[in-house]
């Protein structure tokens, strides 16, 4: 029989929405970051959308479609180790992507943003971007979008990666010690039972004791 400890987590095993959410939404507020956490299914677990005039335009606009597209670009991006991916998307704004595992399995990922480069200016992202919004983008709307150098990124995604996976290398300490406890349990019961059926010639009374332990199981 497989050990426990040889059985695979999902991250829905580890992760419970509704703690870490009220974690992550004070993260995406310190930030001003949206961020997406996906299984390996791509199933979200978490989603924090940015409330901005820049990505409601891109929605509610002609980009909708191309929006929808970096998504699935953004979900299905391979991720190699433990190494953090950044995706620059059509409308000149970019993302970041970390992997989620434990003991070396992969459980899913993380996506932040958007953000843009610090060195990429409003109107140097207003000259590249296509311009396929029914609603036009303007310079205002990308200054809401926060800038992030190279290092303040590595800064903040790090301490994300912290936050998440001291959340799955507890809830993953306490399931295992759960399933031990469980078959240390299930493993005595069968072994109570084979001592039972060996035990034929007991009184009526004592047959009536060990009915009342074997339904306690």
């Amino acid at each position: 029989m497989d050990s426990v400890l040889d059985e695979r987590f999902n991250l829905f095993d580890l992760l419970d929405p509704g703690v870490l959410k009220e974690v992550c939404e004070e993260y995406a507020n310190t930030f001003d970051l949206g961020m997406v956490i996906l299984n390996n299914d791509r199933k979200e677990l978490i989603a924090i959308c940015p409330d901005k005039k820049f990505c409601t335009a891109l929605k509610e606009g002609g980009a909708k479609e191309k929006c929808r597209e970096a998504q699935k670009r953004l979900a299905r991006h391979p991720m190699e180790g433990q190494q953090v991916i950044q995706m620059k998307i059509n409308c000149g704004l970019r993302y970041a992507i970390f992997p989620l595992t434990y003991q070396f399995d992969n459980l899913g990922r993380v996506i932040v943003g958007p953000y843009r480069d610090s060195e990429s200016t409003p109107d140097k992202i207003m000259r590249q971007q296509e311009q396929n919004a029914s609603k036009p983008i303007n310079t205002e709307m990308i200054e809401q979008v926060p800038a992030f150098s190279q290092k303040r990124l590595k800064i903040t995604v790090s301490l994300l990666v912290k936050i998440i996976n001291s959340f799955i290398f507890i809830n993953a300490k306490r399931l295992i010690s759960t399933r031990l406890h469980l078959d240390a349990i299930y493993g005595s019961r069968e072994e109570i039972f084979k001592q039972v059926e060996l035990q034929k010639t007991g009184t009526e009374e004592e047959k009536e004791e060990i009915e009342k332990f074997k339904n306690m199981f």
